[in-house]
């Protein structure tokens, strides 16, 4: 997405990561939201600069499209800095569990039991999120279409890692709000609370499992390491 600042009219990409509350700023920002039909369909995960250049910049236009930086920085020319929000990964994970039974498209995926979930993840992901054994999103889950399972488990690095991308923490999301303040010249005083989920659909499982959460730490390896958290 590209923001346009206020300020001086320096655009900037907006890289939206999945799960790190992006739905709020997608309202401060106002940006478009005509309804077009899109070829490819959405969320476009990780789309090629091809696929990305025959949106013709619709991509301003969905509330629920992600692209990596890459996509958009070569879509764009490769001269607009981007900014994005990262996450925890075990509250993303969390957070993207919970979106997945309440949207019911968990498929397969048991959650009955802590150690039934920690397997099925173990058995079929490793390090960064790479389905083992050759093995597809679709087939892990056993579903024919699967844009929210393609997003979640990407990491966040996947999406965002970039030397032109400035990268702000939800934990500290006061400093993210000063610098749209002061950088971009939005008001963040107007952010409003979307898209929450209310049920928490793990509350019967004891998701602070040492097992659970050194299974998060291997599969998002990537962005404990590089985005700093323990």
């Amino acid at each position: 997405m590209i923001v346009t600042s206020k300020i001086d009219e320096q655009k900037w990409i907006w890289v939206k990561v999945p799960k790190t509350g992006t739905r709020a700023y997608f309202e401060l920002f106002q940006l478009p939201k005509n309804k077009v039909k899109i070829k490819y369909g959405y969320p476009v995960v990780g789309a090629t600069p091809s696929v990305a250049a025959a949106l013709e910049d619709d991509e301003n236009r969905f509330l629920h499209t992600h692209y990596t930086f890459q996509v958009l920085y070569t879509l764009h020319g490769r001269k607009h800095p981007g900014f994005t929000v990262v996450r925890h990964p075990f509250n993303r994970f969390i957070s993207a569990l919970n979106h997945l039974i309440d949207t019911g498209t968990a498929g397969k995926m048991p959650y009955d039991t802590i150690e039934n979930l920690t397997d099925f993840l173990l058995n079929n992901f490793d390090k960064n999120c790479m389905p083992k054994n050759d093995k597809s999103i679709e087939q892990i889950f056993d579903l024919k279409y699967t844009p929210y399972q393609n997003s979640f488990f990407q990491t966040q690095t996947y999406w965002a890692y970039h030397p032109k991308v400035q990268w702000f923490k939800y934990e500290n999301i006061e400093y993210f709000n000063e610098w749209i303040e002061t950088t971009l010249g939005f008001n963040t005083q107007n952010l409003k609370i979307v898209g929450k989920i209310k049920t928490n659909h793990l509350s019967h499982l004891n998701v602070h499992d040492e097992k659970f959460k050194n299974m998060i730490e291997h599969l998002f390896h990537a962005d404990y390491k590089i985005f700093g958290y323990t």
